[in-house]
């Protein structure tokens, strides 16, 4: 399932973006006020981050609520889909189910709409899987091995970013040995870095991703 959708392309109508709202924040517990075209631009940034990162990130489904209540064009967008969780479902759940699936760490990053729907998924999975090998393979290879089909993130794959502003003493990790260099990063520059350098920082705001 691929669905791809830009946020960018929301009419941004000032009379509503500069309408004062409510959101509760995961990270503080309590009620801020953003005006919606701070929102809007955080659920930007969030959804381009998830597009282009290697493993799953925590949800913003806080935020594509207040939304959703404020803004009739967003509210179309979503519901075009099956559900919101939809919207993620292209970019990794279904990809990295079985990692979901076994680990809590990682599910501490879905809502509960989102788990549920990975861990009817992946029970699928399988299923089918089961049925088939149970079917069509010679006894002795009937029983597969999950752990080897368990597809994780690629932690060194290489990411473009935008810096949101400056930041020293980052080190760049390489795989294969290379040695580390430590370099400083200025208020919008753009780099190409290996994704393991610049996770903290994603997961901070000190950086997006591009």
């Amino acid at each position: 399932m691929d669905i791809d959708i830009s946020l960018s392309g929301i009419q941004k109508d000032s009379s509503f973006l500069d309408k004062e709202i409510l959101s509760e924040t995961r990270e503080e517990s309590q009620t801020e006020s953003y005006s919606a075209a701070q929102v809007l631009d955080k659920l930007e940034r969030a959804w381009m981050d998830e597009k282009m990162c290697p493993e799953l990130l925590e949800h913003h489904m806080e935020f594509v609520d207040v939304m959703l209540e404020q803004l009739k064009e967003l509210e179309v967008m979503i519901s075009q889909a099956t559900s919101k969780a939809d919207i993620r479902v292209a970019a990794h759940l279904e990809e990295f189910a079985q990692l979901i699936a076994s680990d809590p760490i990682e599910q501490t990053k879905l809502t509960d709409d989102e788990l549920t729907f990975v861990t009817g998924f992946w029970s699928n999975i399988k299923t089918h899987l089961d049925e088939s090998a149970g079917k069509n393979m010679p006894e002795n290879v009937r029983k597969i091995n999950m752990d080897k089909m368990m597809i994780k993130p690629e932690y060194y794959k290489y990411v473009f970013i935008k810096v949101e502003k400056p930041i020293t003493g980052v080190t760049v990790s390489e795989p294969g040995g290379i040695e580390d260099e430590v370099v400083d990063f200025d208020e919008d520059d753009q780099q190409l870095l290996p994704y393991k350098t610049i996770q903290n920082l994603l997961m901070n705001g000190s950086v997006h991703l591009i």
